[in-house]
Protein backbone atom coordinates (compact mmCIF):
# COMPACT_ATOMS: atom_id res chain seq x y z
CA UNK A 1 0.00 0.00 0.00
CA UNK A 2 1.86 3.30 -0.88
CA UNK A 3 -1.40 6.35 0.13
CA UNK A 4 -3.32 5.72 3.23
CA UNK A 5 -6.19 8.02 2.68
CA UNK A 6 -8.64 8.77 5.33
CA UNK A 7 -11.57 10.63 4.26
CA UNK A 8 -14.37 9.82 7.15
CA UNK A 9 -15.19 12.60 8.72
CA UNK A 10 -14.62 12.43 12.68
CA UNK A 11 -12.23 9.51 12.00
CA UNK A 12 -9.00 9.09 14.15
CA UNK A 13 -5.63 7.40 13.25
CA UNK A 14 -4.12 5.79 15.96
CA UNK A 15 -0.94 4.08 16.99
CA UNK A 16 -0.44 0.44 18.29
CA UNK A 17 2.98 -1.40 18.66
CA UNK A 18 4.70 -0.74 15.27
CA UNK A 19 0.87 -0.47 13.10
CA UNK A 20 -1.23 2.27 12.74
CA UNK A 21 -4.91 1.88 12.72
CA UNK A 22 -8.12 4.15 12.08
CA UNK A 23 -11.32 4.40 13.49
CA UNK A 24 -14.86 5.60 14.06
CA UNK A 25 -17.36 5.58 16.83
CA UNK A 26 -15.01 2.91 18.45
CA UNK A 27 -15.30 0.91 15.35
CA UNK A 28 -12.35 0.00 13.63
CA UNK A 29 -11.77 0.56 9.60
CA UNK A 30 -8.11 -0.36 9.07
CA UNK A 31 -5.20 -1.30 10.18
CA UNK A 32 -1.82 -1.83 8.73
CA UNK A 33 1.84 -1.72 9.36
CA UNK A 34 3.63 1.53 9.32
CA UNK A 35 6.27 0.11 7.23
CA UNK A 36 3.96 -0.72 4.72
CA UNK A 37 2.73 2.72 3.83
CA UNK A 38 4.67 5.55 2.17
CA UNK A 39 2.20 8.44 2.52
CA UNK A 40 -1.06 9.61 4.77
CA UNK A 41 -3.70 11.98 3.65
CA UNK A 42 -6.21 13.24 6.18
CA UNK A 43 -9.27 14.97 4.47
CA UNK A 44 -11.17 17.41 6.63
CA UNK A 45 -12.16 16.48 10.16
CA UNK A 46 -10.25 13.69 11.03
CA UNK A 47 -7.52 13.36 13.83
CA UNK A 48 -4.21 12.32 14.31
CA UNK A 49 -2.41 11.24 17.59
CA UNK A 50 1.01 12.40 18.26
CA UNK A 51 2.03 8.79 19.08
CA UNK A 52 0.66 7.86 15.54
CA UNK A 53 3.13 10.98 14.01
CA UNK A 54 6.21 9.62 16.08
CA UNK A 55 5.54 6.10 14.27
CA UNK A 56 5.27 7.43 11.17
CA UNK A 57 8.13 10.06 12.01
CA UNK A 58 10.17 6.96 12.40
CA UNK A 59 9.24 5.01 8.89
CA UNK A 60 9.86 8.27 7.53
CA UNK A 61 6.31 9.02 5.97
CA UNK A 62 4.75 11.97 5.69
CA UNK A 63 1.53 13.28 6.49
CA UNK A 64 -0.65 15.60 4.54
CA UNK A 65 -3.68 17.69 5.93
CA UNK A 66 -6.16 18.51 3.30
CA UNK A 67 -9.44 20.07 3.28
CA UNK A 68 -12.37 18.57 2.16
CA UNK A 69 -12.60 19.96 -1.51
CA UNK A 70 -8.44 19.15 -1.82
CA UNK A 71 -6.40 21.75 -0.87
CA UNK A 72 -3.28 21.40 0.88
CA UNK A 73 -3.61 23.02 4.14
CA UNK A 74 0.12 21.72 5.26
CA UNK A 75 2.42 18.77 5.81
CA UNK A 76 4.24 17.05 8.39
CA UNK A 77 7.45 16.36 6.83
CA UNK A 78 9.59 13.63 8.81
CA UNK A 79 13.95 14.42 8.34
CA UNK A 80 13.79 11.63 6.26
CA UNK A 81 11.54 11.65 3.56
CA UNK A 82 10.45 8.33 1.81
CA UNK A 83 8.91 11.01 -1.12
CA UNK A 84 12.38 12.51 -1.85
CA UNK A 85 12.92 9.40 -3.91
CA UNK A 86 9.83 9.07 -5.29
CA UNK A 87 9.77 12.75 -6.72
CA UNK A 88 13.73 11.95 -7.99
CA UNK A 89 12.48 8.99 -10.15
CA UNK A 90 9.28 10.96 -10.96
CA UNK A 91 11.17 13.53 -12.45
CA UNK A 92 13.37 11.59 -14.53
CA UNK A 93 10.96 9.11 -15.59
CA UNK A 94 9.42 12.76 -17.39
CA UNK A 95 12.40 13.38 -18.61
CA UNK A 96 12.93 9.90 -20.47
CA UNK A 97 10.56 9.63 -23.92
CA UNK A 98 10.18 6.26 -24.13
CA UNK A 99 9.22 6.27 -20.52
CA UNK A 100 6.73 9.54 -20.54
CA UNK A 101 5.34 7.84 -23.71
CA UNK A 102 4.39 4.69 -22.04
CA UNK A 103 2.71 6.15 -19.12
CA UNK A 104 1.17 9.00 -21.57
CA UNK A 105 -0.36 6.13 -23.41
CA UNK A 106 -2.15 4.64 -20.59
CA UNK A 107 -3.81 7.70 -20.03
CA UNK A 108 -5.44 8.42 -22.97
CA UNK A 109 -5.96 4.93 -23.15
CA UNK A 110 -7.89 5.35 -19.80
CA UNK A 111 -9.55 8.73 -20.80
CA UNK A 112 -11.07 7.58 -23.86
CA UNK A 113 -12.17 3.85 -22.50
CA UNK A 114 -14.01 6.38 -20.11
CA UNK A 115 -15.71 7.91 -23.46
CA UNK A 116 -16.88 4.52 -23.71
CA UNK A 117 -18.53 3.53 -20.61
CA UNK A 118 -20.56 7.18 -21.11
CA UNK A 119 -21.88 6.19 -24.11
CA UNK A 120 -22.54 2.51 -23.32
CA UNK A 121 -24.41 3.71 -20.42
CA UNK A 122 -26.68 6.06 -22.76
CA UNK A 123 -26.87 3.39 -25.49
CA UNK A 124 -28.40 1.07 -22.38
CA UNK A 125 -30.60 3.28 -20.68
CA UNK A 126 -32.63 4.92 -23.51
CA UNK A 127 -30.39 4.04 -27.46
CA UNK A 128 -29.76 6.53 -29.51
CA UNK A 129 -29.44 6.58 -33.13
CA UNK A 130 -25.51 6.07 -34.36
CA UNK A 131 -24.09 5.62 -30.72
CA UNK A 132 -23.08 1.95 -31.40
CA UNK A 133 -20.84 3.83 -34.29
CA UNK A 134 -19.31 6.20 -32.33
CA UNK A 135 -18.20 3.75 -29.25
CA UNK A 136 -16.55 2.07 -32.46
CA UNK A 137 -15.21 5.26 -32.98
CA UNK A 138 -13.70 5.18 -29.48
CA UNK A 139 -13.02 1.98 -29.07
CA UNK A 140 -10.09 2.45 -32.45
CA UNK A 141 -8.81 5.72 -31.15
CA UNK A 142 -8.50 3.73 -27.90
CA UNK A 143 -6.66 0.85 -29.49
CA UNK A 144 -4.45 3.62 -31.16
CA UNK A 145 -3.30 5.49 -27.92
CA UNK A 146 -2.01 1.92 -26.85
CA UNK A 147 0.25 2.10 -30.34
CA UNK A 148 1.05 5.70 -30.78
CA UNK A 149 4.70 6.53 -31.17
CA UNK A 150 4.93 9.99 -30.30
CA UNK A 151 3.45 12.24 -27.65
CA UNK A 152 2.79 14.67 -30.51
CA UNK A 153 0.36 11.91 -31.78
CA UNK A 154 -1.32 10.93 -28.60
CA UNK A 155 -2.26 14.56 -28.05
CA UNK A 156 -3.68 14.63 -31.48
CA UNK A 157 -5.52 11.18 -30.84
CA UNK A 158 -7.14 12.94 -27.35
CA UNK A 159 -7.76 15.97 -28.91
CA UNK A 160 -10.22 14.18 -31.86
CA UNK A 161 -11.79 11.66 -29.11
CA UNK A 162 -12.82 14.96 -26.89
CA UNK A 163 -13.68 16.97 -29.93
CA UNK A 164 -15.83 13.69 -31.19
CA UNK A 165 -17.59 13.53 -27.50
CA UNK A 166 -18.44 17.61 -26.82
CA UNK A 167 -20.42 17.51 -30.96
CA UNK A 168 -22.30 14.52 -29.51
CA UNK A 169 -22.62 15.70 -26.11
CA UNK A 170 -25.51 17.94 -26.89
CA UNK A 171 -27.80 15.51 -28.51
CA UNK A 172 -28.71 13.84 -24.97
CA UNK A 173 -30.11 17.11 -23.39
CA UNK A 174 -33.90 17.22 -22.77
CA UNK A 175 -34.78 20.14 -20.82
CA UNK A 176 -34.30 23.87 -20.70
CA UNK A 177 -30.43 24.14 -20.36
CA UNK A 178 -28.45 22.56 -23.88
CA UNK A 179 -25.10 22.27 -24.75
CA UNK A 180 -23.75 23.31 -28.29
CA UNK A 181 -20.04 23.33 -28.24
CA UNK A 182 -17.87 24.10 -25.42
CA UNK A 183 -16.11 27.37 -24.17
CA UNK A 184 -14.00 28.17 -21.32
CA UNK A 185 -12.67 31.47 -20.98
CA UNK A 186 -15.04 32.77 -20.07
CA UNK A 187 -18.11 30.13 -20.24
CA UNK A 188 -20.82 31.22 -22.68
CA UNK A 189 -23.81 29.17 -21.66
CA UNK A 190 -25.07 27.69 -18.45
CA UNK A 191 -24.12 24.24 -19.20
CA UNK A 192 -20.91 25.66 -20.30
CA UNK A 193 -20.15 27.42 -16.47
CA UNK A 194 -21.43 23.92 -15.01
CA UNK A 195 -18.85 21.69 -16.71
CA UNK A 196 -15.68 24.28 -16.05
CA UNK A 197 -16.84 25.07 -12.23
CA UNK A 198 -17.08 20.61 -11.81
CA UNK A 199 -13.87 20.43 -13.84
CA UNK A 200 -12.32 23.11 -11.24
CA UNK A 201 -13.72 21.01 -8.24
CA UNK A 202 -12.33 17.84 -9.75
CA UNK A 203 -8.81 19.03 -10.34
CA UNK A 204 -8.73 20.95 -6.54
CA UNK A 205 -9.53 17.31 -5.55
CA UNK A 206 -6.97 15.36 -7.58
CA UNK A 207 -4.13 17.80 -7.24
CA UNK A 208 -4.74 17.45 -3.53
CA UNK A 209 -4.14 13.63 -3.42
CA UNK A 210 -0.96 13.82 -5.71
CA UNK A 211 0.54 16.37 -3.21
CA UNK A 212 -0.34 13.47 -0.89
CA UNK A 213 0.43 10.23 -2.27
CA UNK A 214 4.21 11.98 -2.34
CA UNK A 215 4.34 12.67 -6.24
CA UNK A 216 4.83 16.52 -7.89
CA UNK A 217 1.60 17.48 -9.46
CA UNK A 218 3.67 19.51 -11.93
CA UNK A 219 5.64 17.12 -13.29
CA UNK A 220 3.20 15.53 -16.06
CA UNK A 221 3.87 12.98 -19.03
CA UNK A 222 1.41 14.47 -20.94
CA UNK A 223 0.59 17.90 -19.91
CA UNK A 224 3.88 19.41 -19.77
CA UNK A 225 6.31 22.54 -19.80
CA UNK A 226 3.61 25.50 -18.89
CA UNK A 227 4.20 27.58 -16.40
CA UNK A 228 2.56 27.22 -13.41
CA UNK A 229 0.07 24.27 -14.80
CA UNK A 230 0.04 21.05 -12.36
CA UNK A 231 0.79 19.14 -15.83
CA UNK A 232 0.02 15.66 -13.72
CA UNK A 233 -3.18 16.74 -12.36
CA UNK A 234 -4.45 17.82 -15.59
CA UNK A 235 -3.33 14.10 -16.71
CA UNK A 236 -4.95 12.09 -14.10
CA UNK A 237 -8.33 14.78 -13.96
CA UNK A 238 -8.99 13.73 -18.21
CA UNK A 239 -9.64 10.39 -17.30
CA UNK A 240 -12.49 11.23 -14.51
CA UNK A 241 -13.88 14.30 -16.22
CA UNK A 242 -16.82 12.62 -18.23
CA UNK A 243 -17.98 9.95 -16.03
CA UNK A 244 -18.34 12.54 -12.74
CA UNK A 245 -18.78 15.60 -14.10
CA UNK A 246 -20.19 15.72 -17.64
CA UNK A 247 -22.58 13.29 -16.38
CA UNK A 248 -23.78 14.92 -13.03
CA UNK A 249 -24.27 18.10 -15.33
CA UNK A 250 -26.58 16.30 -18.04
CA UNK A 251 -28.40 14.64 -15.02
CA UNK A 252 -28.73 17.81 -13.41
CA UNK A 253 -30.43 20.04 -16.15
CA UNK A 254 -32.37 16.41 -17.57
CA UNK A 255 -34.16 16.61 -13.75
CA UNK A 256 -34.47 20.04 -14.02
CA UNK A 257 -32.54 20.46 -11.20
CA UNK A 258 -30.80 23.40 -12.16
CA UNK A 259 -32.41 25.95 -14.54
CA UNK A 260 -31.79 28.93 -15.95
CA UNK A 261 -32.56 30.86 -13.30
CA UNK A 262 -29.85 29.64 -11.57
CA UNK A 263 -27.23 31.81 -13.75
CA UNK A 264 -26.08 35.24 -14.16
CA UNK A 265 -24.33 36.83 -16.55
CA UNK A 266 -21.50 39.32 -15.63
CA UNK A 267 -18.10 40.11 -17.19
CA UNK A 268 -16.31 36.81 -16.80
CA UNK A 269 -19.10 34.87 -18.60
CA UNK A 270 -21.95 33.22 -17.19
CA UNK A 271 -22.13 32.17 -13.33
CA UNK A 272 -24.34 30.41 -10.55
CA UNK A 273 -26.33 32.60 -8.48
CA UNK A 274 -26.10 31.76 -4.91
CA UNK A 275 -28.89 29.29 -5.14
CA UNK A 276 -27.45 27.86 -7.85
CA UNK A 277 -24.14 27.17 -6.51
CA UNK A 278 -25.49 25.71 -3.38
CA UNK A 279 -27.23 23.19 -5.50
CA UNK A 280 -23.86 22.15 -7.70
CA UNK A 281 -21.78 21.61 -4.44
CA UNK A 282 -24.32 19.43 -2.63
CA UNK A 283 -24.19 16.69 -5.68
CA UNK A 284 -20.48 17.56 -6.26
CA UNK A 285 -20.34 16.53 -2.52
CA UNK A 286 -22.76 13.44 -2.58
CA UNK A 287 -20.56 12.09 -5.51
CA UNK A 288 -16.88 13.26 -4.19
CA UNK A 289 -17.48 12.76 -0.22
CA UNK A 290 -20.23 10.35 0.49
CA UNK A 291 -18.89 8.94 3.17
CA UNK A 292 -20.69 5.43 2.82
CA UNK A 293 -19.39 4.37 -0.29
CA UNK A 294 -16.38 7.64 -1.80
CA UNK A 295 -16.10 5.77 -5.14
CA UNK A 296 -14.85 8.70 -6.61
CA UNK A 297 -11.78 9.46 -4.08
CA UNK A 298 -10.98 5.50 -3.88
CA UNK A 299 -10.66 5.64 -7.89
CA UNK A 300 -8.62 8.47 -8.04
CA UNK A 301 -6.51 6.61 -5.25
CA UNK A 302 -5.98 3.84 -7.72
CA UNK A 303 -4.89 5.19 -10.13
CA UNK A 304 -2.51 7.61 -8.26
CA UNK A 305 -1.31 4.20 -7.03
CA UNK A 306 -0.78 2.71 -10.45
CA UNK A 307 1.54 5.89 -11.42
CA UNK A 308 3.77 5.57 -8.21
CA UNK A 309 4.30 1.85 -9.28
CA UNK A 310 5.15 2.97 -12.59
CA UNK A 311 7.43 5.52 -11.26
CA UNK A 312 8.71 2.75 -9.06
CA UNK A 313 9.48 0.22 -11.55
CA UNK A 314 11.35 2.52 -13.95
CA UNK A 315 13.68 3.93 -11.14
CA UNK A 316 14.34 0.06 -10.43
CA UNK A 317 14.99 -0.81 -13.87
CA UNK A 318 16.96 2.51 -14.23
CA UNK A 319 18.94 1.43 -11.30
CA UNK A 320 19.08 -2.13 -12.72
CA UNK A 321 20.88 -0.69 -16.06
CA UNK A 322 23.34 1.54 -13.70
CA UNK A 323 24.71 -1.59 -11.98
CA UNK A 324 25.12 -3.75 -14.95
CA UNK A 325 26.98 -0.83 -16.54
CA UNK A 326 29.35 -0.28 -13.23
CA UNK A 327 30.05 -4.13 -13.19
CA UNK A 328 31.01 -4.53 -16.76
Amino acid sequence: MSLLLITDQGASVKKESRRIYVEKDDVELCEIQSRKINAVGIMGNAQISTQALALLADDEVPVTFLTMTGDVKGQFLPLGNKNLSLRYEQYHMCSDEHARLKLASYLVFQKISSYIDFYRRIQKNEPVEGIKQIIETFEKSAARALTADSVEQLLSIEGASAALHFNQYGRFFKNELRFYSRSKHPPLDEVNAMLSFGYAMLFKLINGILVASGLDPYSGCLHRNKYNRSGLTCDVQEIFRVNYIDAMVLRLCNLGMIKSRHFESGECGISFTKEGIGIFLKEWRDIAYATINAKLVKEIQAETEKIIRAVKEYGASVCEDTCAVDCV
